[in-house]
């Protein structure tokens, strides 16, 4: 018996520090923007050290859909 394939998912994966915070949080709006437009399903995430990322900006990025994690170690970069 053949089931039906689970829809497929797609990410796009931005990495930012404090400089380039507000390019990335644009460019991931533009992405989640034109995802609901075309019907294809995007999950965005940003990378970024915890302390690169304000409140501001942090209730923004959730506000709007973006993922954000910064439980990644770039100090050996």
């Amino acid at each position: 018996m053949l089931t039906n394939p689970a829809p497929t998912r797609n990410a796009v994966c931005l990495c930012a520090d404090q400089r380039m915070m507000i390019p990335a949080i644009f460019v991931a709006k533009s992405i989640l923007s034109a995802s609901r437009l075309g019907g294809i399903p995007f999950d965005v995430i940003i990378f970024a050290e915890v302390e690169e990322v304000t409140d501001l900006l942090r209730a923004w990025i959730q506000a709007n859909g973006i993922k954000l994690r910064t439980d990644i170690d770039v100090s050996a970069c």
